[in-house]
C-alpha cells in the first residue's frame, strides 16, 4: 500500500522559520531579563566578583561566555550599563 503526502514546502519552511524566530527572540529577552537582575546587584562591585556571577548565569541557560566578552560585560554590569541581547544583532 503506497500512501502520497503533498504539502506546501514553502509554508512549511515560513511556519518552522516563525517558531525559530519566536524561540530565539524569547531566549534574548530571558538573557536580557537575567543580565539586568545581575546589574543590579552587582552594579559597583570588582569585575573580579561579577566574572563567576555572569558564567553562571550563561550556564544556568545553557549558554557560555568566554574572553574578552566576559571581561567586558563584567565590566558593563559594574559600571550600571544595561546589556540588551537583541536577536541578529547580537548586545
Amino acid at each position: 500500500m503506497n500512501i502520497t503526502v503533498k504539502f506546501d514546502e514553502a509554508a512549511l519552511r515560513r511556519q518552522i522559520g516563525s517558531q525559530v524566530n519566536n524561540a530565539v527572540a524569547q531566549l534574548a529577552r530571558d538573557h536580557t531579563a537575567g543580565l539586568a537582575t545581575l546589574r543590579q546587584r552587582y552594579q559597583g562591585q570588582s569585575v573580579e566578583v561579577i566574572k563567576p556571577a555572569l558564567i553562571a548565569q550563561f550556564k544556568r541557560t545553557g549558554g557560555n561566555i568566554t574572553e574578552p566578552q566576559l571581561t567586558q560585560w563584567a565590566q558593563m554590569i559594574s559600571d550600571g550599563q544595561p546589556i540588551v541581547i537583541q536577536p541578529g544583532k547580537g548586545w
